[in-house]
């Protein structure tokens, strides 16, 4: 059980990869190996509201786990829809989602959340089903976390380290938890703004342990020809892209930056996808009019998101 091994070598389930350095990573990124499962003995709980509310029967919460790769402490909130719908021939759509507080509960989110339960509710209404996982951000640490091929003075982008904790950590031990057998092409990164950019970017790092990936306005313009410059080269990526933006991205504009500059950021990304040979089949691409940055136009937007991810 947990994420398909690559080779026959393998590394204790509490040791991060090691990786290369972000200046070498312009192919596409190798591991040595993913570790199956770990035994399951950390604490799982309902999911309560900060004023003890039983928000949903469906959501779960591991609080604080801990990052071995990051050496740090966030909460996992897990959506699992009910067992009998998930006996089909086709495993479930699991996705990994940053901002995690923002998902689910009004009380825990920056801005508003994106209201995942009533979209969940209307994938289910049409017979689809996702296994959410909201993986909560560490506030002042995600600026590097979210950000990779990309530095600050005296500080290196940790995304390449964030998505190690994504697949040795999170994914073994939530998969682990509720008995999933998620093949990669079923296992995918969605977020918006720096979360639809670190989950654009894991799709192409990490093809093999993320075939799905939902990217709603992603903030290209951190670093465009270096993050444009390895999706070109790398060699495989996810299997379904979801990728949007809207018109009227930037509130307040800059002299050299505005929203038109961030819609042509996302729009020759999808340029270059399609360059790469995506089609419609496994690349939808939305440009929402007067659609801003900010959690309620994701909401509206997150329901499409997940119906063309899973498939």
């Amino acid at each position: 059980m947990g994420l398909p091994e690559r080779n026959t070598s393998r590394v204790p389930h509490h040791e991060p990869n090691r990786h290369k350095s972000l200046d070498s990573t312009l192919g596409v990124r190798l591991h040595v190996e993913v570790p199956s499962a770990p035994t399951v003995t950390r604490k799982w709980k309902p999911y309560r509201s900060p004023d003890g509310t039983l928000l949903d029967r469906r959501l779960h919460v591991l609080p604080d786990l801990y990052s071995p790769q990051l050496d740090n402490r966030r909460d996992i909130v897990v959506f699992m829809p009910a067992a009998r719908h998930l006996a089909g021939r086709t495993p479930p759509a699991v996705l990994y989602a940053q901002d995690g507080q923002n998902l689910f509960d009004q009380a825990t989110s920056h801005a508003g959340s994106w209201r995942a339960l009533e979209a969940m509710d209307a994938l289910a209404a049409h017979g689809q089903h996702v296994i959410l996982v909201g993986v909560a951000n560490k506030g002042r640490s995600r600026f590097l976390e979210y950000s990779p091929l990309t530095t600050r003075p005296g500080q290196s982008s940790r995304a390449d380290l964030y998505l190690d904790f994504l697949v040795d950590t999170v994914a073994p031990e939530v998969e682990g938890r509720f008995g999933l057998q998620i093949p990669g092409a079923r296992r995918g990164m969605i977020g918006s703004s720096l979360g639809g950019l670190i989950s654009l970017y894991g799709g192409f790092a990490r093809p093999d342990a993320f075939g799905l990936c939902g990217s709603l306005s992603p903030s290209l313009q951190i670093a465009p020809e270096r993050i444009s410059r390895f999706v070109e080269r790398s060699e495989r990526g996810p299997g379904r892209i979801y990728l949007d933006v809207g018109t009227r991205e930037i509130s307040r504009p800059r002299r050299h930056f505005n929203s038109r500059h961030y819609g042509a950021n996302v729009t020759q990304m999808r340029n270059l996808l399609r360059r790469k040979g995506y089609t419609k089949r496994n690349l939808q691409f939305l440009r929402e009019k007067r659609g801003i940055h900010h959690e309620s136009a994701w909401a509206r937007r997150l329901p499409g998101a997940l119906a063309f991810l899973a498939g």
